[in-house]
C-alpha cells in the first residue's frame, strides 16, 4: 500500500502531538517515576522509608499489608477492600509534636 503526502502529514502530526504533550505529560511521567523509585526504595530497604516520616512521626513502623489483609476482607465492603489492595505502604507510629499521641495510621 502506497502511503500519500496526506498520511505522512497527518502521522507527522501524531507524532508531533505525542512529543509536545506539553507539560502535563511531562509531569505526569516524573510522578510516575517517582512513585516506582519510592516503590523500589521500600522493596530493597523498607527502613530507609521511615526516614520520611520521621519528621512527622515518632516510633514509626512499617505494617506488611498481608497481615491485615485476611481480616480487612471480610470487614470492608468489595469497593474499599479494592481501595486498601491498591496501597503502597502502610506505617503507623505517634505524632512527633503531640506529647500524649495515640497512635495513627499512615495510608500511602
Amino acid at each position: 500500500m502506497a502511503f500519500t503526502v496526506q498520511d505522512y502529514h497527518e502521522h507527522l502530526i501524531e507524532c508531533v502531538d505525542e512529543l509536545t504533550g506539553g507539560p502535563k505529560g511531562l509531569i505526569d511521567t516524573l510522578r510516575k517515576l517517582d512513585e516506582l523509585m519510592l516503590e523500589i526504595l521500600y522493596h530493597y530497604n523498607p527502613n530507609k522509608i521511615l526516614a520520611f516520616f520521621v519528621p512527622l512521626l515518632r516510633r514509626t513502623k512499617v505494617i506488611e499489608l498481608q497481615t491485615l489483609e485476611d481480616e480487612l476482607e471480610a470487614a470492608l465492603t468489595p469497593d474499599e477492600f479494592r481501595d486498601f489492595l491498591l496501597l503502597d505502604l502502610l506505617v503507623t507510629g505517634k505524632l512527633r509534636d503531640v506529647p500524649e499521641s495515640l497512635d495513627i495510621f499512615l495510608a500511602v
